[in-house]
Parts: structure tokens; C-alpha cells; sequence
């Protein structure tokens, strides 16, 4: 584990659950490969075609067929659609291959994501148009993906791509389309709240660096060491805790660190969250989380083994020996914890705390932490905090799972709650 400088204060709280998954992250397009001719409503001059299948999906054929337009045809137009049914508290992803043949010529080339009532009125809620997709870019297989938000009155969301204008010129003329998705990411978050549930596609893409969804940060994920990657399914939510959505983080055994910015924490508190899971116990392991300045690591908190096998809650990094707390965090498919910490930039004291799946996240701040360390004495250290590192090392951790990780500057915020609840006894004045 590296050990780093100093830094200003704040308070933050970080929450991680080491854990199991769960919560799958369903592909909600029909027939998406188009192996079936069915499913879509295709119009005008396009369909399905075999010669339109992507075979370069991680270098091996996928399946038989994909949709053509049909670009030869004399202002030639057409079109593929699909709709699904919206949950109006969600944020939708179409995302689909493309391939521009070299001599197709055409004025227009949509991917549109649309939002309408419901079957029996197709009043337009808002339409989100990548117009004139790989027009000039190469003949590659190109990944496209468009996003947007439901509006609160929405019935319906509908997958859809056209063109329209094609000018024969001879030649190969096709543009081919194959690997069709739609997913939903519900929103388990306010505006204002720093949050990335993972919701990233390991199928297209399983890295995470240069991923940018969730809220509230100011840059993507980097990574730093290692291929940190995305794997499918989350973890089980704990009782008391901001349901998860999306995917998960995974650092294989071999270790990897990736961090993600956010905008400067100097003054109040902060707090953060996020799940962790690791699957093997030896000596001289850790993995866990780093409040940072920039790239340079100010305090980790987590798990680590030591002369040990079994990880040990722990606070390391901040310029003083590695500290230890009895809280033991034990490893395996399914043994699921989150972990907190919470820096005060007035007290200088840091602090971490680790529950288990079975316990359920109270509703009111801690009085209790599992471990601490004052840095009064060393305020520089934490003084400036505008990101966060995911990581894990040493021996051999296995793998090493995060997911659901959140930032805010107060507990009632970290756990996605409205507003403070009144605390100690209640008068009734009549």
C-alpha cells in the first residue's frame, strides 16, 4: 500500500460493500443480435441481412445476421424501430453497432432514442438524435450509444434508426447495424449527490477507464495500475442503504487501482460509499478505498491482512503507521460488507466503520466507529480531498469487487434520505 503526504481538511464518510451479486442488468431490446426476423418494425429500403452481421465482437463471428439500408437505392430512406415500456424514474441507454460501407452516400443517418404517452397516443415526449452517425469516419465496426433521461409523463421509449437522401455511386453502398441494446439505470440518487452505481456494459466494453456515468463527478474514472474492469450484476442490498442498480467493479488478483475526481473538499465534512468484496485470505493483503489530491493518495481505509490471512478493517497512507481495528472482514462469494469513512476538516479526525450484509445501515449517524486516527496534529494531510481510488494489492486478494460508490457531505445525503429526522424527545405543545 503506498504511503503518501499531506493534505487539508473536511469530513468525509465512504461506504463500501464487499459482496455478492445480485441485480441483473437486463438488456430490454427484443431480438437484439436480429437473428429473428421479428420483433422490429423495419420500413422502407432496409431488413434483415446476413451480409449486415458484425464479426468483429471480441474477434469472433456473432451470429448470422444484423439490418442493411439499402444505400444503392435512388434517394433511398428507411428505418428499424422498437418500443418498450419506460419507468419514468430512470435514465434510458440505446446503444448499437454500425459499420459505413465505403461508397454509401446518404444526406442523413439517425439513432434516435424518443419518448411518447403510450400505444394509443404517440405524443412525442422529447426525442435525443445522434443525426448523421459515421458519415466520415472509417469502415470499422463503430460502437454508438445515445442516453436520456424519461420524461416524468412518458409511457413508451423507442429504439429507432433511419436514413434518408441516398445517392447511388456504385460499389459497396450497404450500412450495416447489428448488437442492439436498450438498458435502463434507475435513479437511486438526487442531482445533487456524487454517485456511480456502475452502470457500464462489459459486453461491448468492460473497461472502466474513461467510464463517466453515475453523478456528480467532475472527470472519468483513470485508472492507475492494472486493468480494473466491469462485471455483470450487483450486489445485494443492504437494509437500510440506497438500492443498487447496474453493475460492479471488479480488480482481478494480480491487483489495480482506478480513481475518479470530484469537485474540492476543504471545509465541513464528507462522506462516501461504496460495496466491497474480496475472495481470498492471505498474509500481506489489502484492498479497499483512497481519498485523494489529484493522483496523490492522502488516506486508505479497508481491509488488510497483514502478517495475517483474514483483512482487518484498517486506516493507512495518512503519514503515520498502519492502524489496526479487531473488526475482521472475512472473505468469500456472498460475504458482503459496506464500509464508511468519514474525514472532519474542523476535529482533523478520521474514522472508519465496516457493517456486515445482515446488519442493516442505521438511519442516524454512528456514534461508534471501529477505528480513528486524529490528524490535528498533521491537518495538511486531508486538507484538500477532490477524488476517490479504488484499488487492491499485496500477495494475492483474489478478486476484489466495489460497486455503489457515493460521496456527500452528510450522512442523511450518503443514505439518499429527504431530510434530517428529528432527533431526541418530541414536546407537544397544545
Amino acid at each position: 500500500m503506498k504511503r503518501t503526504k499531506k493534505a487539508p481538511h473536511f469530513i468525509i464518510i465512504l461506504s463500501v460493500m464487499l459482496g455478492s451479486c445480485l441485480a441483473t442488468f437486463a438488456n430490454l431490446a427484443t431480438n437484439g443480435n436480429f437473428e429473428a426476423t421479428a420483433s422490429w418494425n423495419i420500413v422502407g429500403n432496409a431488413g434483415y441481412e446476413t451480409w449486415a452481421q458484425d464479426s468483429t465482437v471480441d474477434n469472433v463471428p456473432d451470429g448470422t445476421r444484423g439490418v442493411g439500408f439499402y444505400g444503392w437505392e435512388p434517394n433511398g430512406s428507411g428505418y428499424f424501430e422498437q418500443h418498450v415500456d419506460v419507468d419514468t424514474n430512470a435514465t434510458y441507454y440505446f446503444r448499437i453497432r454500425g459499420l459505413r460501407e465505403e461508397n454509401f452516400d446518404t444526406g442523413a443517418v439517425d439513432m434516435r432514442l424518443r419518448f411518447f404517452d403510450n400505444n394509443s397516443n404517440w405524443s412525442d415526449k422529447g426525442t435525443y438524435s445522434n443525426a448523421n452517425v459515421n458519415l466520415s469516419s472509417s469502415t470499422g465496426w463503430t460502437t454508438y450509444e445515445i442516453e436520456a433521461d424519461a420524461p416524468v409523463d412518458a409511457g413508451i421509449v423507442q429504439m429507432r434508426c433511419d436514413f434518408s437522401g441516398s445517392a447511388p455511386t456504385g460499389g459497396n453502398q450497404g450500412f450495416k447495424w447489428d448488437n442492439a441494446t436498450l438498458y435502463d439505470r434507475r435513479k437511486n440518487y438526487r442531482s445533487s449527490e456524487i454517485v456511480d452505481e456502475f452502470s457500464y456494459d462489459p459486453d461491448y466494453d468492460d473497461g472502466i477507464d474513461g467510464k463517466n456515468r453515475g453523478n456528480g463527478f467532475s472527470q472519468a474514472w483513470s485508472d492507475l495500475w492494472g486493468t480494473p474492469d466491469i462485471e455483470d450484476e450487483s450486489f445485494e442490498t443492504f437494509e437500510g442503504y440506497p438500492k443498487t442498480y447496474g453493475n460492479k467493479l471488479h480488480i482481478a488478483s494480480t491487483g489495480g487501482g482506478t480513481y475518479r475526481k470530484f469537485d474540492p473538499r476543504t471545509t465541513g465534512a464528507i462522506y462516501a460509499s461504496a460495496y466491497f468484496n474480496y475472495n481470498n485470505e492471505a498474509t500481506y493483503n489489502w484492498a479497499g478505498i483512497s481519498l485523494m489530491s489529484n493522483e496523490v493518495e492522502r488516506v486508505f481505509f479497508g481491509g488488510n491482512s497483514d502478517s495475517g490471512t483474514k483483512m482487518k478493517l484498517s486506516i493507512a497512507s495518512y503519514g503515520g503507521a498502519t492502524i489496526f481495528s479487531d473488526y475482521t472482514i472475512n472473505s468469500g462469494l456472498g460475504t458482503d460488507y459496506i464500509l464508511f469513512c468519514k474525514y472532519d476538516f474542523t476535529t482533523h479526525i478520521f474514522t472508519t466503520k465496516a457493517y456486515y450484509k445482515t446488519i442493516p445501515i442505521p438511519l442516524y449517524e454512528p456514534n461508534n466507529w471501529d477505528t480513528s486516527v486524529d490528524l490535528s496534529g498533521n491537518p495538511d494531510q486531508l486538507a484538500y480531498i477532490n477524488g476517490i481510488r479504488l484499488a487492491a494489492g499485496g500477495t494475492n486478494p483474489g478478486d476484489v469487487y466495489f460497486d455503489e460508490v457515493r460521496v456527500s457531505d452528510s450522512w442523511y445525503d450518503l443514505l439518499n434520505n429527504e431530510d434530517p429526522r428529528l432527533g431526541g424527545t418530541v414536546i407537544v405543545v397544545y
